[in-house]
């Protein structure tokens, strides 16, 4: 490449394009409004004019065009904002007429080193404009970008560091969002759609976009012979390079349980949605009548965006605190991918497994899960039990000063007792239903759960660490041993309450 090569005249951009995701964008003026599949964007070209002349604005617009049709629109808008800031920079004194070598020099010294990536960003940008023959770039650019070593935007650290606001899940935080959804959805705290929502992200481990363009047809229903049924989904691969998001998709199976709850929710929709305007089987899997999605089959569908503020809503009601930092869990969809490939690893399961479970076209993305296998804690004594208790805030009932205060006070059945010790029961349930779950073990972490102030909680707790280390030693298997540690934070919040409580009385 030499710096004499011509450029051709800038031809005037078509009315609109079709972009590579499928969505049609206007390009008249300098806002172009798109909604695709990720989100709804806004690409200004405003942004620019104070900062660069009308023929490397001109430039720039038929560059974007082309990231458009050849990638996606989220890459294509990142791209925008990495330029933008170039500009702002470059053309901060006076108006940049041209984009030369001592501009982007200049802009690399204002970059720290894990800034670095913008500039590794745009020079895939500047080579696709010199390849255009567009005015407005100097080719010595992309010769001292070549020769410059840039930094690129690291990729897995937060699985990699097991970031409490970013990386994956631990077992324990996992654990109180299945039982904050459970309770949830049996309370109508959410409804089906949104209880099927996050039931997805965490058995499927989806890409939010993956979601958001499924349809009702994607989902299927199979009788065997044996009367079993069985539930499949054919989830949209959505992010395979150069192709449509409903190009290809990947049947994944539903259990049971999940798969009831999907059919119900399929069928709610086709009620609720009736009158949308779409063949019921077209349906979007979540509609959102406001959103005029231009990309192709995907009209109503709610947007990537949109599920992530969906999930982020259904979490403001789940209040599910994080044991690591004893606030809030901060929750974003990438988390329930990021978890359930470390799950995958941490039961030894292979790249090239972990890479299908993924849907990943190769293993060079996967290897950060093997890396970053979280260290269990393989021993947790009464001390250590007693210290974390109240951060993991895993105890979620009432505790009462005796049965009398039960709210089922006047009905034996309600006594919840150990299997050694049937005498001495350790609270009520408050509960009317039916439940199957194993007592006392599975009531330290239930909202109904009503301990009594006098209830043989220590004797439970010890019960329980001595169990936890008796299968650790058996199976030499922490995850194993770490399935009830949930319950230990739990049952040592009711002792550290009930020690609480008689404090008070003593004084």
């Amino acid at each position: 490449m030499n710096s004499h090569v011509s450029v051709k005249p800038l031809a005037d951009l078509p009315s609109s394009i079709r972009s590579r995701d499928g969505a049609e964008v206007c390009l008249d003026g300098d806002v172009w409004y798109v909604t695709g599949p990720s989100a709804a964007y806004q690409f200004s070209f405003r942004r620019l004019r104070e900062f660069a002349s009308d023929e490397l604005v001109a430039s720039a617009k038929a560059v974007i065009v082309h990231y458009m049709e050849r990638h996606s629109l989220a890459h294509a808008n990142n791209i925008m904002d990495r330029f933008v800031a170039f500009i702002r920079f470059a053309g901060k004194a006076v108006p940049l007429q041209k984009i030369t070598a001592p501009d982007v020099l200049s802009y690399r010294a204002t970059l720290a080193s894990n800034t670095e990536w913008y500039l590794g960003t745009l020079r895939g940008f500047f080579r696709s404009w010199v390849d255009l023959r567009l005015a407005g770039l100097d080719p010595e650019v992309i010769k001292v970008l070549d020769k410059v070593r840039l930094k690129g935007n690291r990729k897995g650290d937060a699985v990699r560091t097991a970031d409490p606001e970013k990386g994956p899940f631990t077992e324990m935080e996992l654990q109180a969002i299945v039982t904050a959804l459970n309770d949830a959805f049996a309370h109508d705290e959410i409804d089906i759609a949104d209880y099927v929502l996050v039931q997805l992200f965490l058995a499927l481990g989806a890409r939010a976009i993956q979601l958001a363009t499924l349809k009702i047809s994607d989902f299927s229903v199979t009788q065997a012979s044996s009367g079993e049924r069985a539930y499949l989904i054919q989830l949209p691969r959505a992010k395979q390079r150069g192709k449509e998001p409903r190009a290809e998709f990947k049947p994944r199976r539903l259990s049971g349980d999940l798969g009831r709850l999907v059919e119900a929710h399929c069928e709610a929709t086709k009620r609720v949605w009736v009158n949308l305007g779409i063949p019921l089987d077209q349906l979007p899997f979540w509609p959102n009548p406001e959103n005029v999605n231009t990309s192709e089959g995907l009209l109503h569908h709610s947007t990537a965006t949109d599920l992530n503020n969906r999930v982020q809503s259904v979490f403001d009601v789940l209040k599910v605190v994080s044991e690591r930092t004893g606030f809030s869990l901060i929750v974003s969809t990438r988390r329930f991918r990021y978890t359930l490939g470390t799950r995958a690893a941490r039961e030894g399961l292979s790249e090239l497994v972990i890479a299908e479970i993924l849907d990943h076209s190769d293993t060079q993305n996967v290897g950060v899960y093997v890396e970053a296998v979280p260290e269990i804690v393989e021993r947790i004594d009464r001390a250590m039990a007693m210290e974390l208790a109240p951060m993991a805030q895993a105890f979620v009932g009432l505790l009462i000063d005796g049965e009398d205060q039960a709210e089922r006070a006047d009905d034996p059945r309600s006594r919840i007792v150990t299997p050694g010790d049937l005498k001495h029961p350790v609270g009520s349930c408050g509960s009317y239903g039916f439940c199957g779950a194993m007592a006392p073990i599975a009531c330290y972490t239930c909202r109904n759960f009503q301990p009594w102030l006098d209830g043989p909680h220590e004797q439970v707790l010890e019960q329980l660490l001595a169990d936890r280390q008796r299968i650790m030693v058996q199976t030499g298997d922490a995850t194993i041993a770490a399935i009830n540690d949930r319950v230990i934070y739990a049952c040592a919040e009711v002792v550290r309450l009930c020690q609480e409580r008689m404090g008070e009385a003593a004084e």
